[in-house]
């Protein structure tokens, strides 16, 4: 049955998507490639190899596979003697060839060929040579095009099942395989014992929620209901385990995921109560603010656990509480503090509530979500490095609820490959929610590119589907952004040649990065991946702008020009910027912001990530200033705009702060961040454009 709250997209105006008929032939070749099953499970389709009639999911699952059938029997190769020779040996002909090439024409001298055509041809060679295919891969896909591993590494998908290589090599290790257990210092025993297999189970903490009595069950069943229907594709609960099963597992196994459902599932639930039933909404509040210091209570004993003690288990759970707790810190922290707010104003007011016992400590509660999905990733490598975080047998749920494993587990599940999947997609969470926080403030990641590039494994998966998908283009094309802000702002002296090679260099990436993710864009239903896309072009264009100013006035940073910098940034930048980059953040912007219209469900845009209501808030930030300033200069013909009356992108901005309002209309006070969105926008709205407010 199709979701409700998915909206199916819309015609995109020409200004948001400009389709060719090159990329439409593209997109038909790539939808001819897969064969029946991989276009079931809507993920990609390779071929095991060249000679080969099977893709690798379908010889992975050892299933016939449709290209087999198409294929009735007849070669798929071309020329025998060609297609017989080894990989290797063709890319040294060709590179062979192109040398040949380039030495003929240096040979008749200058005014044969440009230098611009040389130097392709010496790229094109040097590329070939580097990118010469390692034996055991006969695939002919380029690299940007193979997100899927080869066969052998699928069959290696064990990678965070057991521990790393490089731990086999590691000092640590050699001095354990070379003395007796009993002389094994201390601290490498601890460390090389990190797994959670063949431990005891964690000891019972503090109780839980419901034990403690902070909340009733049947509450509880009402949240962890609305926490699985709203989000729970961030957290991988079986669909087919009852909920109040799946509440009982938790309590003995892990009260800190608990109580984060709960926590996150209340946040909008102030925005149901009549304003004028005072002593309910005051109960409510209470409520969510003794969950919320069970939350900081929890998480202390469980960081303490995992860092000062060996053997902890409940790994899986802590891992998916740092997941939702990261993907939503943001508006966590601003609705904690807002609640604060609102029980001592509801105390001022009313001097026959008692709330003595209320904790003012709460009004500088803050979750940070670059710390927090750092933190995951941490206790992820760090499991990954000396240990196991899933075991490869069934376990019996029914033999004991206090199981040092997952309560993922379900005997009707091919517990194995759904554990992997599992894991894979909080590792992905992690990282997605982790870099993301990189480029909004500016911080530097934690976990090198070899673990990042881990985040492909899930594309291997037989059960892996258009979610994962996404999930990895995000990271993907949120990594090049990375990239460019740091080697471009953090390098020191650059010259303006070498900032303008960082920056094509970047959108080939950028270009061979939308050619492998395209089918995803043409999806009928909504594709977030849009906006992380218009997103990162935008603010590569803006860094490369910024940086490009300080190399042509000869400074090392802002310090010279920081008053009028910091005055208003947006707009130092904006007029410094050349005509085609106001164009191209103009139009990077503008579709962000035309991409608001698709979602028709306010309950859906409210239960977004984070993250991806910050990006569709900077865009209408950003692009509010930037009209302003085209229409200052009398220059919005630039951006095909005959004045401000043809400014449909004013309407789209008032579409957000409509969607923030629908969200949060209470308006108790100012410090809830979805209050704050709708606030800054109307403010900047009516400051610039007074004439629409």
């Amino acid at each position: 049955m199709e979701d409700p709250n998915v909206t199916k997209r819309k015609k995109t105006p020409p200004i948001a998507k400009k389709v060719n008929k090159t990329r439409r032939n593209a997109q038909a070749t790539r939808t001819l490639r897969a064969c029946d099953l991989c276009r079931k499970q809507k993920t990609r389709c390779f071929r095991v190899d060249e000679n080969s009639n099977s893709c690798l999911r379908c010889s992975f699952l050892n299933k016939p596979c449709s290209f087999a059938i198409t294929a009735g029997g007849f070669r798929l190769d071309g020329d025998p003697g060609i297609s017989g020779a080894s990989d290797t040996k063709k890319l040294d002909l060709i590179y062979s060839g192109v040398n040949e090439i380039l030495r003929l024409i240096k040979s008749k001298g200058p005014g044969v060929v440009n230098d611009n055509d040389a130097r392709l041809l010496l790229e094109a060679a040097n590329t070939m040579k580097d990118t010469s295919i390692p034996p055991g891969n006969n695939g002919e896909e380029p690299d940007h095009e193979k997100m899927v591993t080869n066969p052998i590494d699928l069959e290696n998908q064990s990678t965070f099942q057991s521990p790393t290589n490089s731990l086999e090599i590691a000092p640590f290790q050699i001095v354990n395989n070379q003395l007796k257990p009993e002389h094994v210092p201390k601290n490498i025993e601890n460390l090389l014992s990190l797994s959670s297999f063949k431990q005891n189970p964690t000891p019972p903490g503090t109780g839980n929620i419901i034990s403690l009595n902070l909340i009733p069950f049947n509450e509880v069943i009402h949240l962890m209901n609305d926490f699985r229907r709203n989000y729970g594709r961030w957290i991988s609960f079986p669909s087919n385990l009852p909920t109040e099963i799946l509440i009982e597992r938790l309590t003995n196994k892990s009260p800190l995921l608990l109580t984060t459902c709960c926590v996150l599932s209340l946040r909008y639930s102030f925005n149901n109560i009549n304003p004028g039933d005072i002593n309910n909404l005051v109960r409510k509040r209470l409520v969510f603010n003794s969950l919320v210091k069970q939350l900081a209570k929890e998480m202390n004993l469980n960081l303490m656990r995992v860092n000062c003690f060996k053997g902890v288990s409940g790994d899986i759970e802590l891992l998916q509480s740092l997941v939702i707790l990261a993907i939503y810190s943001s508006s966590l922290t601003s609705i904690i503090s807002s609640n604060c707010q609102a029980l001592v104003k509801a105390s001022g007011n009313n001097s026959s509530m008692n709330l003595k016992e209320f904790n003012l400590s709460l009004n500088d509660f803050n979750l940070d979500p670059w710390f927090l999905s750092g933190l995951g990733l941490n206790l992820f490598v760090s499991k990954v490095t000396f240990g196991s975080l899933i075991p490869k047998e069934n376990i019996d749920l029914n033999a004991s609820l206090n199981s040092p494993f997952t309560i993922l587990y379900d005997e009707e599940l091919d517990s194995n490959e759904y554990q992997i999947l599992t894991l894979m997609r909080i590792y992905n969470h992690l990282v997605l929610v982790h870099i993301i926080n990189c480029v909004f403030s500016g911080r530097m990641c934690i976990v090198d590119e070899i673990r990042l590039n881990n985040c492909n494994m899930t594309l291997g998966l037989p059960s892996s589907t258009n979610f994962d998908g996404r999930m990895v283009s995000e990271i993907s094309i949120l990594l090049i952004t990375y990239n460019f802000i740091q080697l471009n702002t953090n390098m020191g002296i650059m010259s303006l040649e070498e900032l303008n090679l960082n920056l094509g260099a970047t959108i080939r990436e950028i270009q061979a990065w939308y050619d492998q993710w395209e089918y995803l864009l043409q999806q009928p239903a909504l594709q977030f991946v849009e906006v992380c896309y218009n997103f990162c072009n935008l603010l590569i264009y803006y860094t490369y702008n910024y940086q490009k100013h300080l190399i042509l006035n000869n400074l090392r940073n802002l310090n010279a020009t920081s008053d009028m910098f910091n005055e208003d940034n947006l707009k130092f930048i904006m007029n410094i910027s050349s005509p085609h980059d106001k164009v191209k953040m103009f139009e990077y912007s503008n579709n962000i912001m035309t991409f608001i219209n698709l979602i028709n469900n306010d309950s859906y845009f409210a239960h977004l990530s984070d993250q991806l209501q910050f990006c569709f808030y900077f865009a209408g930030l950003f692009l509010l200033k930037f009209l302003y300033i085209l229409r200052s200069e009398d220059n919005l013909r630039l951006v095909d705009l005959s004045d401000v009356n043809d400014m449909n992108s004013l309407g789209n901005i008032k579409t957000l702060i409509s969607k923030f309002n629908n969200i949060n209309n209470l308006e108790v006070n100012d410090s809830d961040i979805i209050t704050k969105f709708k606030i800054s926008l109307k403010h900047q709205f009516k400051k610039l454009f007074p004439e629409f407010s």
